[in-house]
């Protein structure tokens, strides 16, 4: 199971279904579930801590795997730019498991 946040940029600017398509054809991954999430904020939505992180991993996580089992409870949670503070804040603090924390274009500033 593979959630997205900012489900719109990978949808339309990144295209990740042909992606994910193509790699699974090549047997380079296996069939993965996508759900694709869009935040009403990003700002808000992704900061650490946010209301938004509890509906997501109370409500929208506990939808979704009620519908469609997963693979050995695989949960992996894709981010990019500052979706990535939202995804690490999850990865990190939340009481479910995921498995994977996967960032693209962390909005994270460097560590001096």
């Amino acid at each position: 199971m593979l959630y997205v946040h900012d489900g719109d940029i990978f949808l339309e600017k990144l295209e990740l279904p042909a992606l994910l398509d193509s790699l699974i054809d090549a047997k380079q991954i296996a069939p993965v579930l996508v759900v694709f999430i869009d935040a009403v904020d990003r700002h808000d939505d992704y900061e650490p801590g946010s209301p938004f992180r509890t509906v997501f991993t109370t409500e929208i996580v506990e939808m979704i795997e009620a519908r469609y089992a997963i693979a050995n409870g695989r949960r992996a949670l894709l981010g990019v730019s500052r979706s990535t503070l939202g995804a690490i804040d999850t990865c990190a603090n939340d009481g479910i498991r995921i498995d994977a924390c996967i960032l693209v274009a962390p909005a994270v500033a460097p560590l001096q």
